[in-house]
């Protein structure tokens, strides 16, 4: 099978289930579009309607209501930049982190293992492992010595960045 992109909806939820956010309760009314960066239920209860769209998943090429609810895959430098800049994406890294950091690996190699097997189901290759560690390095010297405006654990804000990286990887949006 060729690799392909997720639809728009499974990378929404993609994202709050890796957190341990997705509500996955059944049945219930539609859902405002407007709430779809900030409430966790699936992408399916969420009002869809030419006028009512999420931007996030007309990112990602939700199916078009005006044409049978077809799709039209694409991809363009929008998509990346929605995962890279997404409040969603971001607050639900940070609460990831906070689930990986609790279930031990307090070394930087243990940790990375830990998000490459939660985030993109699989080990992560001795090449990732040292790059992470680096990039962990890196970020808490970074936070240290520069301060960061979101908090004061620059440990925590060096992980929770790897993470957010690991939820912009090809491999969490890519069925292979």
């Amino acid at each position: 099978m060729n690799s392909r992109r997720l639809e728009a909806e499974v990378v929404r939820d993609c994202i709050f289930y890796v957190a341990g956010k997705l509500d996955l309760k059944m049945g219930g009314p539609d859902i405002p579009h407007q709430q779809g960066l900030t409430t966790p239920r699936r992408s399916i209860y969420f009002q869809h309607a030419q006028e009512k769209q999420m931007e996030f998943l007309k990112i990602f090429d939700a199916a078009a209501v005006t044409e049978c609810y077809r799709r039209k895959e694409s991809v363009v430098p929008q998509q990346a930049l929605a995962l890279n800049n997404s409040e969603l994406v971001r607050t639900q890294a940070a609460e990831l982190t906070r689930a990986l950091t609790s279930q031990g690996g307090s070394d930087a190699a243990a940790f990375t293992a830990t998000a490459f097997e939660r985030i993109l189901a699989r080990q992560p290759t001795e090449q990732e492992v040292t790059a992470c560690t680096a990039f962990l390095q890196e970020r808490m010297h970074k936070y240290t010595n520069g301060g960061s405006p979101r908090t004061s654990n620059a440990a925590q804000e060096a992980r929770a960045s790897l993470v957010h990286v690991l939820l912009n990887h090809n491999d969490f949006v890519t069925v292979r």
